[in-house]
């Protein structure tokens, strides 16, 4: 069964399910995004596992489809076409998926490149993938704005202004003398609307806003704000910033940190 027979048929098993369910899968074949494939960065602490006891694999790219990873010392009796039970983990949460294993490259001579398409049975199973997926998916399509397109706000060299495939924005300011980020402020699309992280005097801010326009500058105060950082919109803005094209990841590193912890502390 294709990608897209498989999110059809877990919509059909949705059918009176929470709303939100429904809608986050029907997002999923709207977008057409099936079978981008996004690079995992190391931050993301992405692995997978074949079985208890078995050693786990560094993720190295994943789509709705499958995934790919790197082993040491992979058992050579694993033979493309086998069905698999996979551990996939990713900051620290995790779900088992069905998994047939496509092809095996070996890198060196302890290390080997695993490719599996992923069998979806489960609708969490998806959301969990599109959870990780769509920022990645942003980040990655995050482009600097030249300075004769910015506002004039955000014309000196300090400033750092990106646009994405769907309209997220990122907006930072650096020190003029240190390698350090003073502000920043995301914002991107999510769960049928934008989120925001807004980063000043060292504290980061969450929140809810109708969508990027006039929002989407520093000094404004995010809509709908929480009282406490979300650890979801956490969640998305650490695979969002992690996934910023080079040479952007020294420099948004501690920030991704912090964001690691707030995600981390999620009760």
């Amino acid at each position: 069964m294709g990608i897209l027979n498989q999110i059809k048929s877990a919509l059909l098993k949705s059918n009176g399910q929470d709303a939100p369910t429904t809608q986050a899968l029907a997002a999923i074949k709207r977008d057409g995004r099936l079978h981008i494939r996004s690079q995992v960065p190391k931050v993301l602490d992405g692995y997978v596992s074949l079985a208890e006891g078995a050693p786990r694999g560094q993720l190295v790219n994943l789509s709705y489809g499958g995934l790919a990873a790197t082993f040491d010392n992979l058992s050579p009796a694993l033979a493309p076409n086998q069905e698999h039970i996979l551990r996939l983990s990713l900051l620290d949460s995790s779900i088992s998926s069905k998994a047939r294993l496509l092809r095996i490259k070996p890198l060196d001579s302890q290390k080997t490149m695993a490719a599996f398409a992923l069998i979806h049975d489960e609708a969490r199973n998806l959301l969990f993938l599109r959870n990780h997926i769509e920022p990645l998916c942003e980040g990655g399509s995050l482009m600097l704005i030249p300075l004769e397109a910015r506002k004039d706000r955000y014309r000196s060299p300090e400033w750092h202004c990106f646009r994405g495939d769907r309209s997220s924005d990122l907006i930072f300011l650096k020190t003029a003398t240190e390698n350090r980020v003073i502000e920043l402020l995301l914002t991107f699309p999510w769960q049928e609307g934008y989120r925001q992280v807004l980063y000043q005097n060292g504290k980061i801010s969450t929140g809810a806003v109708d969508g990027p326009g006039e929002s989407t500058a520093l000094g404004t105060p995010t809509v709908r704000s929480t009282a406490h950082p979300d650890p979801l919109i956490a969640r998305a803005a650490i695979c969002i910033l992690a996934s910023v094209p080079e040479p952007y990841g020294v420099l948004l590193a501690p920030l991704i940190t912090q964001l690691i912890a707030i995600f981390a502390a999620r009760s």
